[in-house]
């Protein structure tokens, strides 16, 4: 989720093909939070510029998680900035968390198993 072919090869869809979100100013706040609070699993230091202008920063290179879901730390920019919709089971995975992230504690990077 959240990777884009502007930032993660051609294999991935375009973000400029990306559906509008229509969540509520405070659905968004909590889901923006809890993009920008989960752990990262995967670390990288390099910046990513905006897929829409080069000279913002869009976030690092470095992928997050809460365990379930995987996602580009660039996501909560892009739902923020761009209005970029989530997949409805995710919404609904992180509401049956009460939007509560993952602590980094209780991350087994082990167990993790992603299919990219």
């Amino acid at each position: 989720m959240g990777f884009w072919q502007e930032h993660s090869g051609s294999s991935f869809p375009s973000i400029f093909d990306a559906s509008v979100n229509r969540l509520g100013i405070s659905q968004l706040k909590l889901v923006e939070k809890y993009l920008m609070q989960c752990p990262i699993c995967i670390a990288s230091p390099g910046l990513v510029s905006s897929a829409f202008d080069k000279e913002v920063i869009a976030g690092t290179s470095s992928i997050r998680t809460d365990g379930v879901w995987a996602w580009h730390d660039t996501l909560s920019f892009y739902v923020k900035e761009h209005s970029l919709a989530l997949p409805i089971d995710f919404l609904g995975h992180i509401s049956e968390r009460k939007y509560v992230p993952l602590e980094e504690a209780e991350l087994n990077v082990d167990e993790l198993n992603f299919s990219w």
